[in-house]
């Protein structure tokens, strides 16, 4: 962006004078993130749902949810935005899946996916 570059700045209060060097990062506000279902092999008992969170300029994570002991759990399988300012993560409550996009500047959710919506399996304190 234009503004961003380093400055070199002077700071003065009375007799007192402060130089320094400051690098001027400009972000844009982040992404709105999409999340979809790439797999899904629940059933009565089981629960098993691979999911991609995803911004429109080609960042994404992916997760593996599994029903463990009664609680959904996602663990990180792939990323590739670990060379951009932008970091997407794929988090979990016992009521939904979420995926938010963030930078320095700000933070996007994608609308968050019920768990029911994908794990037909009971999840203890929902029956």
């Amino acid at each position: 962006m234009g503004d961003a570059d380093t400055y070199n700045v002077t700071v003065s209060h009375k007799e007192h004078k402060h130089n320094a060097v400051v690098k001027l990062m400009i972000y844009e506000r982040a992404d709105m993130p999409i999340l979809e279902v790439l797999t899904n092999t629940s059933g009565p008992w089981f629960c098993n749902v691979s999911v991609r969170c995803a911004t429109l300029h080609g960042l994404w994570v992916e997760s593996l949810c599994q029903l463990t002991q009664g609680k959904l759990v996602c663990r990180e399988t792939a990323r590739n935005d670990s060379a951009h300012s932008a970091r997407l993560l794929i988090t979990v409550t016992r009521d939904a899946i979420n995926c938010s996009s963030s930078n320095p500047a700000s933070t996007s959710s994608a609308p968050l996916l019920p768990v029911t919506q994908v794990c037909p399996a009971p999840v203890p304190g929902k029956e």
